[in-house]
């Protein structure tokens, strides 16, 4: 029988409490008498889109995936941050890729190696993944990107342009967040510059052919030049990731 449970907790970098799901294995994947924590295990770290929480993992096959694979996933609540260190809030991308790593590895036997750790998201949240993986590949060995909204200068244009671009972000808010917008094309937040610099990490890319940022997609795909790109029926999986997940898990333990 797996288990699922809630945690929250106390974090300096952010100057407060954070919440995360976690989802284990069955029991029969673990080392049950192992109680000085020998064995350690993958671990996949999930990021939500905007306007979500991680809350909207539950509606995806990630419980039946851990089970099958016998991984651990972790997925924090980023809030409107998009894994960003902000201009005028909280440093999400060094809270979680210093300090919720070390926090998670000392309640939970996780493995440290970067072929051990996994990271993946959804809309916004696989733009956060991708520059995670890209960032850090000192920490993540695979990432992965399931609708991912990854042109985040095409994203800050548009909002100042007055236009309806499905992310509950405002031009006050990208300001917050990315800070100036003039400065945003090639800065450390600009995913696609990243990957041109990078292009070497092993990326899996997927979208429904129908999502208004497919494009994002395939962009990030001739730009890296590597990993897997996929694209699957309109409306299959939007919300509960039933086929993207699975693939994209499946790519990771290959």
């Amino acid at each position: 029988m797996m288990s699922y449970f809630e945690l929250n907790a106390l974090s300096v970098v952010l100057g407060g409490s954070f919440t995360a799901r976690v989802f284990l294995p069955e029991m029969d994947k673990m080392t049950l008498d192992d109680v000085e924590h020998q064995n350690r295990y993958r671990v996949l770290w999930l990021l939500h889109t905007d306007g979500e929480t991680s809350l909207q993992f539950m509606k995806t096959p990630i419980e039946a995936l851990a089970e099958t694979y016998g991984f651990i996933a972790v997925a924090p609540d980023m809030h409107h941050a998009m894994g960003t260190d902000m201009k005028f809030g909280p440093n999400m991308e060094k809270f979680l890729c210093r300090e919720f790593r070390g926090i998670m590895r000392h309640v939970l036997p996780l493995r440290a190696d970067p072929q051990g750790n996994f990271i993946g998201g959804v809309g916004t949240g696989a733009y956060a993944a991708a520059k995670c993986a890209i960032k850090h590949p000192d920490l993540f060995g695979k990432a992965f990107c399931i609708n991912g909204i990854l042109d985040m200068e095409s994203v800050i244009s548009r909002t100042a342009a007055g236009e309806d671009t499905g992310i509950p972000q405002t031009v006050k808010s990208l300001d917050a967040v990315f800070g100036s917008v003039n400065g945003f094309q090639g800065s450390e937040n600009d995913l696609l510059a990243l990957a041109q610099c990078n292009p070497d990490v092993p990326l899996y890319l997927t979208a429904e052919e129908d999502f208004p940022y497919v494009n994002d997609t395939k962009r990030l795909s001739q730009v890296l030049g590597r990993g897997e790109t996929t694209l699957v029926p309109p409306g299959e999986d939007f919300n509960s990731c039933q086929t993207s997940l699975r693939a994209a898990v499946k790519w990771m333990y290959a």
